[in-house]
């Protein structure tokens, strides 16, 4: 295989010293121009692939045989494997003689032949001798063990140095289709070949054949205990359940989480509340969720989804407390309320029924319609949060407006459409913490009320803010999430400098 190779490879040598004659005599010069670049194809080995270039021969059937057809043409064998035979001493490319040099011109064309044909014939002859010893296995005996392959194959003495860098010695620049008919899959492979190793046999000492370790990755959301195999089973025998009349089978939905995905809120703030993945952070696993009502997109942790099919996300998206009656029927049905339900329930039962007025059933009334004593703590151009998920069907929920009027039993507010929303009350909304440092905030509670100051530093983990006064910038202080609210108003007339 590989005198092929060199033979083939002479005679690509032997042709462009061809041209190159051909080329020193009386050159042309033309100009032209084109309206099109060609574009520049790969040209194909023949070193490599040789079948590409045969010619297409008239054959003849001879007979038939347990092999297939016999036919004048002999088929060619098929080739082995890609193998890059191991250099066991570099051929470098050596100038002539000192006496050829001087004596040889640049028209003295036999004699460049001559050196041609015997440089080819020295190719031939050491790849006739590598033949050999590969058939014998002896690529790998003692003469190649004695001294190391960096050491056999380094660079003669004197021609690169520190002072002085030749490079004429070193072999020619691999072109682009070398590159294409190798597979990089393959090229690891090729050189193990042509060190002696062999598929299926060890490397070694003791030649003994290790499988080595492939790592597969673990399904998402399966830890180190979780089993597949029942996972399987699951989908095996929901493909087997038996459709009854009228019934269809629902085609099976890839439920995982990625972007597009409908999925259900199932702990936190927006708990039991559905919506459609905007985004995906696979390494803080954390998801950007749209919900379905207010349309609002909040950050939330992988862990608190569930990805649900688009069934169920029609049915009940637009439920806005379907987990807590769930959660409440089957508590009836189970009988598992709590001492404290029971009573309350015990209790308005016995209210509905009493009509006669009795001094419990005004007691009772009297109790439970009392008032509530609330701290303000809302004022105009603040920031806000709608909390209730009952108002306007909650289609406002989790969006922040600013409020924009306080009346008398009411709150207006306006949003970043525009939007005025009306009848709006204190526990129906929550203060909002600026995102960055150097913001503004208003005091709600405490000692400064209705203070405007700067926020200097959050503490997202214990909740707590430092802030600063405008009116007084020798007051620092730390307060709590519930205390301060950004505000949006105008404060160059409050800055103190």
């Amino acid at each position: 295989m590989l005198l092929a190779y060199v033979q083939c490879a002479v005679a690509a040598i032997l042709k462009m010293e061809t041209e190159k004659r051909n080329q020193s005599e009386a050159p042309t010069i033309s100009f032209g121009f084109k309206a099109k670049s060609d574009s520049k194809k790969l040209q194909t080995k023949s070193v490599i692939d040789e079948s590409k270039s045969e010619v297409l021969e008239t054959d003849f059937v001879k007979g038939f045989d347990g092999e297939g057809i016999q036919s004048v043409i002999e088929k060619p064998k098929p080739s082995g494997p890609l193998v890059i035979p191991l250099i066991r001493a570099n051929n470098w490319r050596r100038k002539e003689t000192q006496s050829v040099a001087t004596g040889s011109t640049s028209n003295d064309e036999p004699e460049k032949e001559n050196l041609s044909k015997a440089a080819a014939k020295e190719l031939i002859d050491e790849a006739k001798k590598f033949d050999d010893d590969q058939d014998s296995d002896q690529i790998t005996h003692n003469s190649t063990k004695a001294i190391p392959l960096l050491l056999q194959n380094q660079v003669p003495a004197g021609f690169e140095t520190d002072d002085k860098i030749d490079t004429e010695l070193r072999p020619e620049e691999s072109s682009l289709e070398d590159y294409e008919q190798v597979p990089i899959e393959q090229f690891g492979l090729a050189l193990l070949r042509g060190m002696g190793w062999k598929e299926g046999e060890g490397v070694g000492k003791n030649k003994q054949y290790v499988k080595p370790i492939e790592a597969n990755l673990r399904p998402k959301g399966m830890g180190l205990g979780a089993d597949k195999s029942k996972l399987l089973q699951q989908k095996e025998n929901k493909r087997k359940h038996k459709l009854k009349p009228g019934e269809k089978r629902e085609e099976e939905e890839s439920l995982e989480i990625k972007k597009g995905a409908l999925c259900v809120i199932l702990k936190g703030a927006h708990t039991d509340l559905y919506g459609t993945i905007e985004g995906v952070d696979d390494d803080n696993a954390r998801c950007v969720v749209k919900l379905a009502i207010s349309q609002a997109s909040v950050d939330l942790s992988q862990f608190s989804l569930r990805v649900i099919s688009k069934q169920e996300f029609d049915k009940y998206a637009r439920y806005l407390n379907k987990g807590k009656s769930d959660r409440y029927k089957e508590k009836e049905v189970n009988g598992t309320h709590s001492p404290v339900e029971k009573k309350r329930k015990k209790d308005y039962d016995t209210d509905s029924k009493n009509k006669d007025g009795s001094k419990h059933s005004k007691t009772k009334s009297k109790h439970y319609d009392q008032p509530k004593l609330n701290k303000n703590w809302v004022y105009p151009l603040l920031k806000v949060k709608i909390i209730d998920r009952k108002y306007k069907d909650g289609r406002y929920y989790a969006n922040k407006v600013i409020v924009y009027e306080i009346l008398p039993g009411s709150i207006v507010c306006q949003t970043e459409s525009g939007r005025l929303l009306e009848d709006l009350q204190e526990n129906q909304l929550e203060s909002v913490i600026p995102r960055e440092d150097k913001s503004h905030v208003m005091i709600v509670a405490g000692e400064y009320k209705k203070e405007i100051a700067e926020l200097i530093q959050k503490n997202k983990e214990r909740e707590k803010v430092t802030v600063q006064l405008l009116s007084d910038r020798s007051v620092l202080m730390t307060l709590s999430y519930d205390d301060v609210c950004e505000y949006t108003g105008n404060v160059d007339q409050l800055m103190e400098y």
